[in-house]
């Protein structure tokens, strides 16, 4: 599976499976189980991967391709999405595995691997860990995020700024968050993830807990890609989704 994630090149790669029995007698059974896959390494789990996994699911294995609830089971245990509607899913953001202050010589280090000589720049640094390992960098400005150039760094730091009235004015735009996420590679090369679900869904638990952004909220990410990726990031009783549409790009056989 890893041989084959690294020919494709893509950013990750999915192979669905038959789901595992249900341990406890009342336990919801999940529908598949995925496991996924970056050019470098194996993944607990990952947002985009996951919507496109459950399109995949429904459109080809599910007995029924307008199910409501879809149940995914990976690396960090289940995953539960639903349909919003056709070509438009979202799943409930997974619990933190870590959260909390980032140390303070773990933050400094952060902080020289995106380039910045002025940390004043920064509002907080967290650990926003739901598979990945994600650390959140909170920065004051739009402008400055996206300035940031990093070439190197051994973590998966995940960017974010809240648009001002100005920005949204000026960068012509009604998103509430943009985004920019950097993974390492080899050598620890980063490499800019266009659009990051599971980033985005350890930026939403952190924007609603403490009360920076209220539900529901649009979050762009890829511009400096030339890409116009927007996820919607929105709450259902207790629960917060992060959903956006998903589509064929590619289909076919591959002979492994």
């Amino acid at each position: 599976m890893q041989e084959f994630a690294k020919w494709t090149n893509l950013s990750e790669t999915t192979f669905i499976l038959p789901s595992k029995p249900a341990e406890i007698e009342d336990e919801d059974q999940a529908d598949y189980y995925v496991r996924i896959f970056t050019p470098y390494e194996e993944l607990p789990f990952a947002g985009h991967p996951t919507l496109g996994s459950c399109h995949v699911f429904l459109n080809n294995l599910s007995k029924d391709p307008n199910q409501k609830t879809i149940i995914q089971e990976c690396g960090i245990g289940k995953v539960k999405l639903t349909q919003v509607s056709k070509g438009k899913l979202a799943f409930i953001c997974p619990k933190m595995i870590k959260s909390g202050d980032v140390e303070i010589s773990m933050r400094e280090e952060i902080l020289k691997d995106l380039g910045l000589d002025d940390t004043s720049a920064v509002i907080d640094v967290q650990h926003a860990d739901n598979g990945p390992g994600w650390v959140l960098v909170l920065f004051k400005s739009v402008h400055k995020l996206l300035e940031l150039s990093p070439l190197q760094s051994k973590y998966y730091i995940g960017c974010a700024s809240i648009y001002s009235k100005e920005e949204q004015e000026f960068y012509k735009t009604d998103s509430s968050v943009e985004v920019r996420t950097f993974c390492p590679g080899n050598n620890n090369l980063l490499f800019e993830d266009p659009v990051t679900g599971s980033f985005n869904a350890a930026l939403a638990l952190y924007l609603h807990q403490t009360k920076k952004v209220s539900l529901p909220y649009t979050a762009t990410q890829g511009q400096c890609m030339k890409f116009n990726g927007r996820l919607s990031i929105f709450q259902e009783d207790d629960n917060i989704y992060v959903g956006g549409e998903v589509k064929d790009c590619i289909s076919g056989n591959v002979l492994l």
